[in-house]
């Protein structure tokens, strides 16, 4: 028996959309396939910008993640790769100048030198180029004589002015680094606010206007400088009241998260890692050894961020190791030591930069 197909309109209707829904399936599929196609595991909105499923946006390339190092032990700058490889860049046999025990560096904005401030009879400051470990003493100039007792250096985006550290005077230092010329840019004279009482680390903005150090007034604490007058202001501490959270004992580094909003704290007296919101001054312990899973860290110095703003790496010169650590959940993770990568060995790693090549 023949079944007789009667095409209503509701029924003519219902067969468009069904085949219309198909074709867009359809359609859907070969455009998701197209770009996939040119973007790996991601989304191309146009030639050459992908975004990726997993880190949208993200700032860090996937790879040439590399470390520069100071080690005052071997009296010398390693060079670190991603996997944990070593290079000495400059010692006593690598590069030309005097040779230094050097601690707490930065990158300049070119990529080409790193800086540092050496105590002692040679007090100063001095640059280290990265391509041939040449060693140069650049703070030559006039100005206010440092003490024997320089600590921290710092410079902004532009890099024309490295910001140093005074322990023994209490005062912060800019280096003219055309001329070699330096001067006060706070201090017990020079600005408002709060003394300086064995001031340590510092940190730059990006701009070079404010910069962040820290201090032992009255207990660890962190003050802002502005540049352009020295007025000092309380930025977070537990005894003055700025900002809520725990307290920290002695402030060994510190670093400024790439928007620069965030502080990231390394306290070597209880191996722990802080943060602290500029904004409010409140403090929030990251990792420690009761926060966090992973090996634990001895005595951590100086620390960096990388570009994503995801991770911390921290030198630690007791085990000695660089570690890297989850931003998010405080797991800590040795990607360089004695016995993780290759190269020469390392002796007490103190300051520590990120760049990417």
């Amino acid at each position: 028996m023949k079944r007789k197909f009667v095409f209503t309109f509701s029924r003519l209707l219902s067969f468009y959309k069904n085949a219309k829904l198909k074709v867009m399936r359809i359609f859907i599929a070969l455009i998701f396939i197209l770009f996939s196609a040119s973007c790996g595991d991601g989304i191309c909105l146009q030639e050459d910008n992908c975004i990726s499923s997993t880190s949208i946006p993200s700032t860090t390339p996937s790879s040439g993640r590399v470390f520069y190092v100071s080690d005052a032990t071997n009296n010398a700058i390693y060079k670190i790769d991603e996997n944990g490889n070593r290079t000495i860049i400059s010692n006593s046999s690598t590069g030309t100048g005097p040779i230094l025990s050097p601690r707490h560096i930065v990158l300049s904005s070119d990529k080409t030198k790193i800086f540092t401030a050496i105590g002692g009879a040679s007090s100063g400051v001095y640059s280290i180029d990265v391509s041939t470990g040449n060693r140069t003493y650049v703070s030559n100039g006039s100005g206010v004589p440092f003490s024997v007792n320089i600590f921290g250096t710092a410079t902004d985006s532009t890099s024309t002015k490295v910001f140093v550290s005074d322990t023994t005077s209490d005062a912060i230092h800019a280096v003219d680094l055309s001329t070699g010329g330096h001067s006060i840019v706070s201090d017990g004279t020079v600005g408002t606010g709060l003394g300086f009482n064995s001031v340590r680390n510092i940190v730059s903005t990006n701009s070079g206007t404010e910069l962040y150090v820290s201090d032992t007034s009255g207990g660890a604490l962190i003050m802002k400088v502005d540049v352009a007058t020295g007025n000092r202001v309380v930025l977070s501490s537990y005894s003055f009241g700025a900002g809520a959270g725990p307290d920290w004992s002695s402030i060994s580094g510190f670093a400024l998260s790439p928007l620069e909003d965030t502080i990231y704290v390394t306290t070597a007296f209880d191996d722990s890692i802080y943060k602290v919101d500029v904004a409010s001054g409140n403090r929030t312990l990251l990792s420690s050894p009761v926060v966090g899973s992973g090996p634990l860290i001895d005595g951590p110095a100086g620390i960096t961020v990388s570009d994503d703003g995801q991770t911390l790496y921290v030198a630690d010169p007791n085990t000695p190791a660089i570690f890297s650590i989850d931003i998010a959940t405080g797991t800590r993770k040795v990607i360089s030591s004695n016995s993780v990568g290759t190269g020469p060995l390392l002796g007490s790693p103190y300051g520590i930069v990120i760049t990417y090549e």
